[in-house]
């Protein structure tokens, strides 16, 4: 084949879906127009043409909504003592406050999700911003309770609400983005949700040192009432009806919200989010550790624990941003190399430095903590672990959108139900695992990453033969003109 009939090749997409944004159609002009659900503003939302500018500034809106599950989480833990005697209860009910929001953030994106990818994202935003509202306001007012019981219940409601974003954010990705620049987007949309544990512990502590703890969820209740207005007004519908099965990965979108556990049948899928569950796992365990080692050993008072943590979380930011972008350079060089061939599977090598990185840092924490090596090399160790746990994060997360764009939303919720349900668990297991010694602890860390990185490997390996040995995919040939260069 001469360079000029490559340059006009026509290729088969081997992910069996439509490269277009699923949400939109591009113009003739380089900009793409939403189509839309309903004729109503209240589902539909402004009908507005998605420029580059008007599609980042509800990417930036997704970000948001996808900050609050997080932020209504870690911004309560440093109040935790107060709330215990304010509210006449043991530790381990205070505890259960933190545990029960958790699970909230891990089972109810399913609901959501679900719902998401059926009947649009605009509307399952609104819905769960009320969901919200409600749940932190029911926490500012019934932490006047004398029981605790009222208080747990309303913490269940409030986490079931806030956790949408997080989930249809990527759904909302997928609708506008095409798969050249869902990495980007997606590394610059997963700020949100790693901002969110990173600046609120610090402002949930000064509102309760100044203030009192119950004043922390009017903060939430005022950012959930502006993230809902904000919402209604700008946010535009991105999901489009297609009566195409292309790109569905799965059967057709279900209001059943365990029908998207259905992905976790595909090898590919499963070994992709055990690599994400078990770095996310790690980044977990520092929360407990940290807190109650730093003070011992290096003289750390409450506050400047918290900055060290915040060292961890500004490798992540920048990790995210950079991992975003390192996904997609990924994925334009694999697709050069294959003279215009997409193949989805590609964009994992972007995550192999992620995972190498965070090896390192996993054992370099582990025995400068054994040893009571000098603190700087530790926040350095937890500031470069950061980074490395974004880089993972963009790849494989952008992966899945990929390969389920039209069920972005579902395959994005099983993640988090994994990560956060495990979560949940993880403070109660952390502290008596970590008697081993904190350098076998982080090595036993590190080894069970490494088993991740295997899976992936096999995924590079064998991943695209099996995926397109199944349907959809082996029923959908999708065949769109590639320049190789």
């Amino acid at each position: 084949m001469t360079d000029e009939e490559k340059s006009s090749a026509t290729v088969f997409l081997d992910s069996g879906q439509d490269d277009t944004p699923p949400a939109s159609k591009v113009e003739s002009d380089g900009t793409a127009r939403t189509k839309s659900l309903s004729s109503g503003f209240l589902l539909y939302g402004p009908d507005v043409e998605l420029t580059r500018p008007r599609k980042a500034s509800v990417l930036i809106l997704a970000a948001v909504s996808g900050m609050l599950g997080p932020l209504g989480g870690f911004i309560y833990s440093p109040a935790l003592a107060l709330v215990q005697a304010d509210l006449h209860t043991s530790e381990v009910l205070a505890n259960l406050t933190l545990t029960v929001y958790s699970l909230s953030l891990g089972i109810a994106p399913l609901a959501w999700a679900t719902t998401a990818d059926a009947n649009g994202r605009r509307p399952t935003l609104l819905v769960s911003g009320v969901v919200t509202i409600v749940g932190s306001l029911g926490c500012w007012l019934h932490a006047l309770s004398p029981s605790i019981g009222p208080f747990l219940f309303w913490r269940i409601v409030f986490g079931c609400g806030a956790c949408a974003g997080m989930s249809v954010g990527a759904g909302i990705i997928a609708d506008i983005y095409a798969r050249e620049e869902r990495g980007r987007a997606y590394g610059l949309f997963f700020l949100g949700p790693i901002l969110g544990p990173v600046i609120s512990p610090p402002i949930g502590g000064a509102i309760a040192q100044a203030l009192g703890w119950r004043y922390i969820f009017l903060l939430t209740t005022a950012l959930s009432v502006f993230v809902f207005l904000v919402s209604f007004l700008f946010l535009p519908e991105t999901l489009s009806k297609r009566s195409d099965s292309a790109g569905a990965g799965a059967p057709a979108a279900s209001r059943n919200p365990l029908s998207a556990l259905i992905f976790l049948k595909h090898p590919f899928v499963a070994l992709t989010l055990y690599m994400a569950t078990v770095s996310f796992a790690s980044f977990i365990s520092f929360s407990p550790l940290v807190p109650r080692d730093w003070p011992s050993w290096y003289g750390f008072s409450t506050t400047a624990v918290g900055f060290v943590l915040m060292s961890m979380g500004a490798g992540m930011a920048a990790g995210s941003a950079f991992g975003g972008w390192y996904s997609d350079w990924t994925m334009a060089r694999w697709r050069k190399r294959r003279q215009g061939v997409f193949v989805a599977e590609d964009r994992l090598w972007s995550a192999v430095p992620g995972v190498v990185l965070m090896e390192i840092t996993l054992l370099c924490y582990g025995w400068f903590s054994e040893y009571r090596i000098a603190w700087p090399a530790n926040i350095a160790t937890l500031v470069f672990f950061g980074i490395g746990q974004s880089f993972i994060m963009a790849s494989l997360n952008t992966y899945l959108i990929d390969i389920f764009s039209t069920r972005a939303a579902s395959v994005s919720a099983v993640g988090n139900f994994l990560r956060f349900t495990l979560s949940s668990f993880m403070p109660l297991v952390v502290v008596p695992a970590a008697s081993i010694g904190r350098g076998w602890f982080f090595t036993i860390l590190a080894l069970l990453n490494l088993i991740g990185l295997v899976g992936v490997g096999w995924v590079l390996r064998y991943g695209t033969a099996v995926r397109l040995a199944r349907s959809p995919w082996s029923d959908v040939k999708q065949v769109v003109h590639a320049t190789t260069g």
